[in-house]
């Protein structure tokens, strides 16, 4: 069987295990095959796919409500006039945060409020990086004291809750030409005595500058959160230093925050994952690293917040829906607070070059749409469990019956992967014993403009008797692409039992017979004895009201079955074909989702369902090797 929503290049199949019976329904005639009929049912409707890596989704282990902690924006709203992204593109990616400078602060306190956002200040961008001095040159910090007055003074001024507005002392510490202005600008020109400076030095300045903000808070009788200490790699060794430790300057830093008790409020670093002569971890195994190096010092265990995630320099190719699924994955798997997407490229390519601009109109990257699918996940996240290149957020929603997946990859795989479903039963997604799936591409498009995901599976299946469902695709050629699992439908399927359906009298004449069967739903389902091509029957579909389906048929196949066209319409002769022939022949007898296609309806009237014989397998047996058989219909309203 083509289903029609299937793109070119791309195959979908689905993997069904064991399936438990329906309540009996009433028997006129048993079919001779009954007894020998496996109660498994398989797809080979769609060529077989064999994964490389499985990851799963257990619906039964509740994680609480969805957060989106790895929704935040770097300089991504900005306050000029026609350059700010609109609430329509913003809105729908669920920002949790907004990393700014201070002149951001005062134009987008009204947005930001709007929105619902948290502010992060850099206090470094307005001292400046490369300035003749460091902050306490000399011993001397009068200068920097009167910076980091004016600046929280200016800050608070615009009205900011205190949880609502966190200072960050210093942005990426770690480059060697913060701390010694005199001295080398790029680590191959440093020394094991420069390195040890310039260490040196930040701790300093971070420990003063903490110390400072917060004597300012308490004269005003305010909070205040601070957030550091936002080093870019926290791995990172120096080749020129014999360090034997990992994380040598994060542990310098946090020996002296602890020692002078100046840890931050969120502890907060970027990019983890990332090493450049260490071998590299996940961002969730770093993470776990740093709670290790906090317990190990007697520390309780920091909230963190990952304040730039995103890298798009030399090698390090991270602004792909692929890539940046895997990363958010990652940050929501290791239960932090939030992280901030950082890809920040001027005024006119906005919300971190999710977006860009060009001829006066806004237009979406890969990016922007796997957020979008992300904050599209409602009511509370589950557990899933990934595999070594592909990594998923899923969640369940009890008011709108609808499970949704996001996956990412992190560069590695291509080719068929599965994705496991456990307890589907408490998804909220199911209907009787079956569940509508669409799986949606969301395509880099090699960084340009993406205008909508491309649907490449969809229909409904039933679902074993364990509760469980195997989904098998093809995530194709690039690892840059990744996908979206959408289950259930925002409205309610519904099932027609063949065998209750009355036959119009527009048919061909051939035997139509009630079969029983312990492995049909119902117990039964129906047989049309057709025994040449061209034969046809019409079912009659009660009152249907307008909008747009999808048709499904759970088909019974067998050694003597035929291959149908299906059509459906306001009369018995049907209207135009729904998708492409579907052969029903197999040598052992099995029940198989046939998916049929997209049907629009007009009218609130009567319905028909035409099934005509176009042909056999070569290898369907006589007497009725063009017969058809039906257990039931779905039909599930996919849009008005």
């Amino acid at each position: 069987m083509k289903v029609t929503s299937i793109k070119p290049g791309v195959t979908a199949m689905l993997l069904l295990a064991l399936f438990s019976c329906k309540k009996p329904g009433s028997i006129q005639q048993s079919d001779p095959d009954a007894t020998a009929l496996s109660k498994q049912t398989t797809a080979s409707n769609f060529p077989a796919l064999v994964p490389s890596e499985t990851v799963s989704v257990d619906f039964n282990v509740d994680q609480g409500a969805m957060t989106y902690r790895a929704s935040g924006l770097l300089a991504g709203l900005v306050p000029i006039v026609n350059a700010s992204p609109p609430d329509y593109l913003v809105v729908p990616t669920k920002p949790q945060f907004h990393r700014v400078k201070m002149s951001y602060l005062g134009p987008l306190k009204p947005r930001h409020d709007a929105l619902g956002l948290t502010t992060i200040l850099v206090l470094s961008d307005d001292w400046g990086y490369h300035r003749g001095s460091w902050p306490g040159d000399g011993g001397n910090w009068t200068e920097y004291d009167t910076f980091l007055t004016n600046e929280y003074n200016q800050a608070i001024s615009y009205g900011y809750a205190d949880n609502k507005l966190h200072f960050d002392i210093w942005n990426e510490a770690d480059g060697i030409q913060f701390w010694d202005p005199a001295g080398a600008r790029a680590v191959t020109n440093a020394t094991a005595a420069m390195i040890d400076t310039n260490r040196r030095r930040f701790c300093e300045t971070y420990v003063h500058a903490f110390k400072k903000l917060k004597a300012l808070a308490a004269n005003l009788g305010r909070q205040i959160v601070i957030e550091g200490p936002s080093l870019s790699i926290i791995k990172y060794k120096n080749p020129v230093v014999p360090d034997i430790i990992d994380y040598p300057f994060f542990s310098r830093w946090l020996d002296s925050a602890k020692a002078n008790t100046a840890l931050p409020d969120y502890l907060a670093w970027h990019f983890p994952g990332s090493s450049n002569t260490l071998t590299a971890k996940t961002p969730s195994q770093e993470i776990d690293d740093v709670r290790g190096m906090y317990a190990a010092r007697g520390l309780a265990a920091p909230l963190i917040i990952i304040n730039e995630f995103i890298s798009n320099v030399g090698t390090s190719l991270h602004a792909n829906p692929g890539k940046v699924g895997w990363l958010a994955a990652q940050h929501e798997r290791a239960g932090i607070v939030g992280s901030v997407h950082a890809q920040f490229s001027g005024p006119e390519n906005q919300m971190d070059n999710m977006i860009f601009r060009e001829n006066n109109e806004w237009k979406r990257k890969g990016e922007w749409w796997w957020f979008m699918k992300y904050g599209n996940i409602t009511g509370h996240k589950v557990s899933t469990t990934p595999s070594a290149n592909i990594d998923l957020i899923a969640g369940k929603d009890v008011d709108s019956s609808l499970a949704k997946i996001v996956l990412g990859n992190r560069s590695g795989l291509t080719g068929p992967i599965a994705v496991q479903l456990n307890n589907l039963d408490k998804s909220y997604a199911m209907e009787g014993k079956g569940v509508f799936v669409t799986i949606e591409k969301i395509p880099w498009a090699n960084g340009g403009e993406v205008t909508k995901t491309d649907t490449v599976l969809q229909g409904t299946y039933t679902v074993s008797a364990s509760h469980q469902l195997t989904l098998v695709f093809d995530w194709g050629t690039d690892a840059r692409d990744s996908y979206a699992i959408t289950l259930g439908s925002k409205h309610q399927s519904t099932i027609y039992e063949a065998e209750s359906l009355a036959i119009d009298s527009y048919s061909s004449g051939d035997v139509v017979r009630v079969f029983a069967d312990p492995a049909a739903s119902g117990g039964a389902g129906s047989i049309i004895d057709d025994n040449a091509i061209g034969d046809f029957v019409s079912y009659t579909i009660p009152t249907v009201g307008p909008g747009t389906y999808y048709v499904s048929a759970k088909v019974k196949r067998y050694s003597s079955r035929g291959i149908f066209q299906f059509k459906a319409g306001i009369t018995g002769a049907g209207g135009s074909d729904i998708g492409a022939p579907y052969d029903e022949y197999n040598p052992t007898p099995e029940y198989i989702d046939a998916n049929l296609g997209k049907w629009k309806v007009g009218t609130s009237t009567t319905k028909y369902f035409k099934f005509t014989v176009t042909g056999a397998n070569a290898s369907s047996a006589d007497p009725f090797k063009y017969g058809l058989a039906f257990d039931y219909f779905t039909f599930t309203k996919i849009a008005p």
